[in-house]
């Protein structure tokens, strides 16, 4: 058995475990899915006697984190075949697509998991619930997005994002110009809404889509002209390179030191160079890492009892899942100090409604 990833020729051969492993998706789907998409992403496969075992597909996305573009892959068709389940196959696959992301500078991957139990074990935590809205008045001009709009309608989605948001998926008119053949695959699209008495601005967005049942794909609006009907758990994250997603904390403004210093101990069994011990520097705009030599880190040298406490408060010990969740505004560890807590600004406002 062998990792490796397919060429752009070879791609479709894969599609046959993609039917088997989501043949819930429809054909036009499918066929959407290995015309559009593969046209930029990598395909790993575990490969036994010329036949494709398991895969994973590293779908490149063009992030904003703060302002700060950046390539992360959301991980789609992750998939075994079913009599080779159980095999070690996709640890396999994960850990060098791990270890290829950590290479390439990448801080983090996400995926939607149709288990949460599943990716568990791979250190992926939940960051980001999918909330439903449900327009508050039925009174709209609706207009259809077409290809021809597609730059008008990647800008206003940009702004609209980034006004609420520190982390969502960067849109370009080719973005869009791609999410309309989305939509269409499955029988649906995109519709620009106006208000009567301003019928050339747009004030939302709505998406819908499905063969039988018509579900909400999107609705972006102002908060006065919907409300959210529920929400559900729907992205899980991994830290990929630590030292680059560290890169994006800061210390929250009404700290008075212009840096401090920190013991990070990250505990990491499936990347070696996130295991270990680190001196973090964290400023008001930015943090980095270095290796933990052994020596006091701290700057100040005192002996006062209430230094030492200082020092102590400011050791964080945490499992690279436990770090994912705390520094993406999910969830606050149990053994994070009021010091620390106090001190970190941790990126909160995360947006990601990839389908694939």
């Amino acid at each position: 058995m062998k990792n490796r990833y397919l060429s752009n020729e070879e791609k479709r051969a894969c599609e046959g475990l993609w039917s088997e492993a989501f043949f819930e998706d429809s054909d036009s789907f499918r066929e959407y899915y290995f015309t559009e998409k593969v046209k930029t992403n990598q395909i790993l496969v575990a490969e036994k006697d010329g036949q494709i075992l398991s895969m994973i597909h590293r779908n490149p996305y063009q992030l904003n984190i703060k302002n700060q573009k950046v390539i992360c892959d959301y991980l789609v068709g992750v998939a075994t075949k079913i009599e080779n389940r159980g095999q070690g196959y996709m640890r396999s696959l994960l850990k060098q697509a791990f270890l290829d992301m950590y290479q390439e500078d990448m801080p983090f991957c996400f995926l939607m998991p149709a288990d949460r139990r599943i990716y568990e074990p791979f250190d992926f935590v939940y960051v980001f619930d999918q909330p439903v809205w449900e327009l508050k008045s039925k009174d709209w001009l609706e207009q259809d997005v077409t290809e021809e709009s597609a730059k008008e309608i990647a800008d206003w989605m940009n702004e609209w994002l980034n006004a609420r948001y520190d982390v969502f998926t960067w849109r370009d008119e080719d973005y869009v110009k791609v999410l309309l053949k989305e939509l269409k695959s499955e029988n649906g699209s995109l519709e620009a809404l106006k208000a009567p008495e301003n019928p050339h601005q747009i004030k939302a967005l709505r998406a819908e889509w499905g063969m039988e049942k018509k579900e909400q794909r999107l609705l972006y609006a102002n908060a006065d002209d919907c409300k959210k009907i529920k929400q559900e758990p729907a992205i899980m994250v991994r830290i990929v390179n630590l030292p680059e997603f560290l890169k994006y904390i800061c210390l929250k403004d009404n700290v008075a030191e212009q840096e401090v210093l920190y013991q990070l101990k990250v505990r990491d069994k499936l990347l070696e160079k996130n295991d270990g011990i680190w001196i973090w520097h964290v400023n008001h705009k930015e943090s980095f890492v270095e290796v933990f030599d052994g020596k006091v880190f701290w700057k100040k040298e005192s002996d006062e009892q209430q230094e030492k406490n200082l020092q102590k408060e400011r050791t964080i010990e945490l499992e690279i899942s436990e770090l994912t969740s705390w520094l993406l505004g999910y969830k606050i560890p149990e053994n994070i100090s009021e010091t620390v807590k106090a001190e970190i600004c941790c990126i909160n406002r995360i947006f990601l409604d990839e389908i694939v």
